[in-house]
């Protein structure tokens, strides 16, 4: 009976580790803080979800906005990006290590359509941290 315990607290130790281990690897690179009109997340698997308030969004996500569309993101460094219409933008790479003695860097891809940015931490650090090409 207490292997039995034993072993399901165990189990569940580890699945709780995995767990917070995979949050750490995979901690966002932002969050959509507004949307007006039709976006699309295109996220980094190949999945689509409308662009709501609040959702994450990791490197290799994508967000797409419609015609008369505006999404407003807010990265992890407290950059802003403001993504027009008829736009797409990409996250190549997001990192940043909250002053941990980390190398920071941002990489954004406008594929199609206008953005505008405002840097954050990272490229209020070291302007070459910070790229959109």
């Amino acid at each position: 009976m207490i292997q039995a315990v034993l072993r399901t607290a165990l189990c569940g130790s580890l699945l709780l580790a995995g767990l917070l281990g995979h949050g750490v690897a995979g901690a966002a690179a932002g969050y959509i803080q507004l949307v007006l009109g039709q976006a699309t997340v295109w996220e980094r698997g190949g999945a689509q979800r409308p662009a709501q308030k609040g959702v994450q969004l990791y490197e290799g996500d994508a967000v797409v906005t419609g015609p008369t569309s505006t999404v407003q993101i807010r990265m992890s460094d407290d950059a802003l990006i403001l993504v027009y219409s008829n736009s797409r933008v990409k996250i190549d790479q997001y990192i940043y290590t909250y002053n941990k003695g980390g190398k920071d860097s941002g990489a954004l891809q406008l594929v199609k359509g206008a953005i505008r940015t405002v840097t954050g931490l990272i490229g209020q650090n070291n302007k070459d941290s910070f790229t959109v090409k």
